[in-house]
C-alpha cells in the first residue's frame, strides 16, 4: 500500500475549541481536521467523533 506523506499545518486555537465543541480528545480532532482537508473518511464507533463528522461533512465508517 502506498504512502502519502502531506505537511499540514495545525491551528491549535481551532483543534481546541473543535475538541471543546464535539466533546472530543486532543488525540481525536486532528484525525477529524486532517480528514476533512485531505477529503477522506474516518473509522469510528466514538459518538462525539460521529456527530463531528457529520456536522463537518466528513465521511465516517463504524465497524460492526
Amino acid at each position: 500500500m502506498p504512502i502519502n506523506v502531506t505537511a499540514q499545518g495545525f491551528n491549535f486555537s481551532l483543534l481546541g475549541e473543535l475538541a471543546k465543541a464535539y466533546g472530543l480528545s486532543v488525540y481525536d480532532t486532528p484525525y477529524l481536521h486532517l480528514a476533512r482537508n485531505l477529503d477522506l473518511p474516518i473509522a469510528t464507533r466514538d459518538k462525539g467523533l460521529i456527530e463531528a463528522c457529520k456536522r463537518w461533512n466528513v465521511l465516517h465508517w463504524k465497524p460492526e
